[in-house]
């Protein structure tokens, strides 16, 4: 579109412009009358094709920009209904028994004699994971300490755990006194011999 005299333009040439002795300032509206320089007309023009390009830009920018992001949401939808589609034709229907026999051992921790442990389970159909307490483990007793009995005293055993370090005792019971005869001197032609009864265990006459 050519800009001719009579047209209202933005002014955006020099600082000022004079017509018929009045002064224009540079960023006025201003009517291109017979007193404008040639000038002058063709800077009004330059700001006219400026103007209108910056603004066909603009719009073809916003209108590109305003496609793409329709394009995208209908991207975006679409995918989004085939990953629905693809989730619920993805989940088979097990059985009790076939989810049941796909529990598999990941990590076992065995307990002490003192503390539980637990071990996990991870399960191969459904991705599911479980953890199950273990039962204390049995002590492992070993015996460290004797004091055998007498025919007047107990004695007793000592045990301890070689796992936690746990220890108790059992009591010996009392030998009790173990007599019997014996001969001390042999009898002779002309002696009487000797005996005594003495303990078998202890040795007390």
């Amino acid at each position: 579109m050519a800009i001719e005299r009579g047209d209202t333009v933005l002014y955006i040439g020099d600082d000022i412009a004079v017509e018929h002795g009045n002064i224009t300032e540079k960023g006025r509206e201003v009517v291109l009358g017979s007193g404008f320089s040639e000038q002058v007309i063709i800077n009004a023009q330059n700001s006219y094709n400026s103007s209108h390009s910056n603004s066909t830009n603009d719009n073809t920018v916003e209108n590109a920009s305003s496609s793409e992001k329709n394009t995208a949401d209908q991207q975006q939808e679409t995918s989004n209904n085939k990953t629905e589609i693809k989730d619920k034709s993805a989940r088979p229907n097990y059985t009790e028994q076939e989810i049941e026999a796909a529990w598999t051992e990941m990590e076992k921790i065995e307990s002490t004699c003192t503390e539980t442990r637990y071990a996990t389970y991870s399960n191969t159909l459904t991705g599911e994971t479980k953890s199950e307490e273990l039962s204390l483990a049995d002590y492992k007793y070993v015996e460290t300490e004797r004091k055998e009995a007498t025919c007047t005293e107990a004695g007793s055993i000592t045990y301890t755990c070689e796992i936690c370090g746990d220890t108790y005792s059992e009591e010996i019971p009392a030998l009790s006194h173990d007599y019997e005869w014996v001969t001390t001197k042999e009898a002779s032609f002309f002696t009487l011999g000797e005996e005594q009864y003495v303990c078998n265990n202890c040795g007390d006459v």
